[in-house]
């Protein structure tokens, strides 16, 4: 199985090219084509073929991504690429997953054609593309999904369907974590455990945190002590933890 994605250590030189070829095509006019003296046309071809390419399907190779499960009725998360395989879980209607990469080829399924895209960094979970979108559902709640801290980018904040809440720091696995309950403009928080995976402390500390809506994309937590958190909700990010 071939998957499309292009690691975040990519060799910088690659990306020297590729910024190479912009420059260069823009620099260029129909009339007057400048060719350095190591290229020749049928290189600029090719060339021109790779960046092409690279542009058309940008979208599918900027991995991991934000996305969300669009289907009511869940989403059926399986062991390999296949309607055949095993179903490892159902994910709930407007949960947020990360994808890590996808198919190189489309299959059908409910009369819709789209890949398969894996859901964790092993790739040994999977999802069909056509129950998921990179926007959450108008009719659930606003909070569900990841928003990161605009004044602190590695501050991460995570509200899952479950009740489950996260505050961590990306590239880490320090944070807090505990359930969540929206009860009118208040979130009701309630931390259970803080540290990180392999050193941690077991709270039960319950904060009523005042919840602003901006938009669907930002809003403002002010905590009891009148600290005022503004979120960015988060579509694509390299690190979470």
């Amino acid at each position: 199985m071939v998957l499309c994605k292009i690691n975040k250590n990519m060799d910088n030189k690659i990306k020297l090219i590729i910024l190479f070829i912009i420059i260069f095509q823009f620099s260029c006019t129909k009339n007057n084509t400048i060719i350095p003296d190591n290229l020749n046309q049928e290189n600029i071809n090719d060339l021109n073929k790779v960046i092409n390419n690279f542009i058309e399907n940008k979208d599918s190779i900027l991995f991991p991504k934000i996305m969300y499960v669009v289907s009511k009725d869940g989403l059926r998360e399986r062991s390999e690429a296949s309607i055949n395989s095993n179903i490892i879980k159902v994910i709930p209607y407007g949960e947020v997953i990360t994808v890590y990469a996808k198919t190189d080829y489309t299959e059908n399924i409910d009369e819709i054609i789209d890949y398969w895209y894996s859901t964790n960094s092993e790739n040994d979970s999977w999802v069909f593309g056509g129950y998921i979108s990179k926007n959450l559902p108008p009719d659930v709640n606003i909070l569900l999904g990841l928003w990161e801290n605009i004044n602190n980018e590695r501050n991460i904040f995570e509200f899952k369907s479950d009740q489950i809440f996260k505050n961590t720091l990306k590239y880490s696995s320090i944070g807090l974590w505990g359930t969540w309950v929206l009860n009118g403009e208040n979130i009701i928080v309630n931390i259970t455990q803080g540290g990180d995976d392999t050193d941690f402390a077991v709270f039960n500390e319950i904060i009523e945190i005042n919840l602003i809506i901006i938009d669907s994309d930002n809003i403002n937590l002010i905590y009891p002590d009148n600290e005022i958190i503004k979120l960015k909700r988060i579509y694509e990010i390299y690190d979470l933890y």
